[in-house]
């Protein structure tokens, strides 16, 4: 049968072994969860959303630890300008310096960005949101904008970063 933990605040407990770091603030697995989520491509002066023609994100939880991935596929930017993320993720990122994770961008088509230069995912601290960025091997990395994504581009992304609980 499957192990339940009965009450809140309970689960794995860890603390018998041996920490291998410094730091050990917590030997207690207590959240495990899966499921969906919906990105979208936003600005981030604005909030306005790009219309996207479709969306889908899956994400394992477990403990503090979130892994994401997703697909955008834009049909249009209009309420979008300056400097774009995607949104929407399931879980607030830790506002601490060190937790701003990177994600990769595993495939992209119709941005407009110069051949050789690569798209990364950055989580904003104690946000939802990822910022886009743009890099090449000469000039390193800038903010993504909304001319650079285009109107009918699309990306497929994956990143795992730390929640603020």
């Amino acid at each position: 049968g499957n192990l339940v933990i009965g009450a809140a605040g309970k689960g794995i407990d860890f603390s018998n072994e041996t920490p291998s770091g410094s730091g050990t603030e917590n030997a207690l697995l207590d959240d495990y969860e899966e499921g969906t989520w919906t990105p979208s491509l936003v600005d981030n002066e604005n909030q306005g959303a790009a219309n996207a023609s479709d969306t889908a994100g899956f994400y394992t939880k477990i403990g503090r630890m979130v892994h994401c991935s997703g697909q955008l596929i834009i049909t249009s930017l209009q309420n979008v300008d300056t400097v774009v993320s995607v949104a929407g993720f399931p879980f607030t990122n830790k506002n601490t310096q060190g937790s701003q994770s990177g994600g990769v961008v595993s495939a992209a088509s119709n941005l407009n960005i110069t051949a050789g230069h690569s798209v990364t995912l950055q989580m904003i601290l104690n946000s939802t949101a990822a910022g886009l960025r743009v890099s090449d091997s000469a000039g390193g990395t800038t903010d993504m904008t909304h001319t650079e994504f285009s109107a009918n581009g699309n990306i497929a992304f994956s990143i795992t970063y730390m929640t603020a609980t």
